[in-house]
């Protein structure tokens, strides 16, 4: 059985991963942006940017707390904000104003879908281990 304090431990090493690959992908997504139109260019920068930012901010917050209430707070704020924004990506899609190749919206339908995914699974992770509500 494991301990409060190792199953906190482990909490905080997964959630800075998880932040880490979320700003990867998020980057991933800015630099495909660059493959399409110029309206695609500054969608994916103000998405990308928003989340890729919040990213390295809840790395270091996540990184930083002191205990398991703070570590929860400060994860759930960080994946609510990239869940948020990677649904962006899949709802500006299909959007025939941004008119960019296909290979620019696979890139961040992968990105999106794997920031929703992570998200979406690290905030029951947290909410179950640090008892930290959704809505925070």
């Amino acid at each position: 059985m494991n301990t409060m304090e190792e199953e906190t431990s482990g909490l905080r090493k997964d959630v800075t991963r998880v932040f880490l690959l979320l700003l990867v992908a998020n980057l991933a997504a800015i630099a495909a942006g660059l493959l399409g139109t110029t309206r695609t260019l500054y969608l994916f920068v103000t998405i990308g940017g928003v989340a890729a930012f919040m990213s390295a901010v809840s790395y270091g917050r996540t990184k930083g707390a002191k205990d398991k209430k703070q570590l929860g707070r400060a994860a759930m704020q960080g994946l609510w904000v990239n869940c948020s924004m990677a649904l962006g990506y899949f709802l500006t899609a299909p959007a025939p104003y941004f008119s960019s190749p296909a290979i620019v919206w696979g890139v961040a339908l992968v990105a999106g879908g794997v920031a929703i995914v992570a998200s979406v699974y690290f905030l029951f992770r947290v909410h179950r281990t640090t008892g930290v509500p959704f809505s925070v």
